[in-house]
């Protein structure tokens, strides 16, 4: 068995774990709004019924052991670097990350390993052909169309109706398009506006709320 075979084992043992953890939670959070007659169509009713949720000792557990699950999957990053220390440059620590593990699905967790910005992780993805790209020019949102996004929804939170600290994220993540720009034309169907505090309760934004 090779050298570093057990890194391989732990990796795919975490990202599992981590994925029936969040399996857990949106199904916690599924039954939480059915049980309090909400079926999470109404995005402001099912906020404030969800507030409920996170006091649970149910919810707080779930977010305890992603915490440990992903503190955990950098640990092994970190690990790896420390038995491999001939790798100096961040951007050569990240690339060899993705060539040994080949998938990779939390850059939040790689960002800490390597001890960089999240933004700058986020710059490494896998070409379908197996080479590890650095993409440093993402396509912006032009104002033009934050505008038009921002006057669709009359400017206020989709979720809540606040109309402060808006932000604009798309419903489906970037990291869903495998890396690819999206156009202009093609952002009006999955942006949303969200205020800050209803991060929390989105799925993609677990990770906001535990780190």
């Amino acid at each position: 068995m090779a050298d570093y075979d057990k890194f391989l084992i732990i990796h795919e043992e975490l990202d599992e774990e981590i994925s029936n953890i969040y399996a857990r939670m949106r199904k916690l959070e599924e039954n939480y709004l059915k049980k309090h007659g909400n079926k999470g169509k109404d995005y402001s009713e099912s906020i404030e019924i969800l507030s409920g949720l996170k006091e649970t000792h149910e919810w707080k557990k779930l977010i305890e052991d992603l915490k440990s699950a992903n503190q955990s999957q950098i640990n092994l990053y970190t690990q790896y670097l420390s038995e491999n220390n001939d790798i100096k440059l961040k951007k050569d620590k990240i690339i060899a990350l993705w060539t040994k593990f080949k998938f990779i699905s939390n850059d939040r967790n790689v960002a800490k390993a390597v001890n960089c910005c999240l933004a700058y992780a986020k710059n490494f993805y896998r070409h379908i052909n197996g080479e590890i790209i650095t993409n440093n020019k993402r396509k912006q949102l032009s104002k033009k169309t934050r505008n038009d996004v921002l006057k669709r929804d009359n400017y206020s939170c989709v979720a809540c109706g606040a109309k402060q600290k808006l932000q604009i994220h798309h419903i489906i993540p970037l990291d869903d398009y495998c890396n690819t720009y999206i156009l202009d034309q093609d952002i009006y169907g999955v942006l949303r506006e969200k205020w800050r505090k209803c991060l929390y309760f989105i799925p993609e934004y677990f990770e906001e709320a535990i780190f």
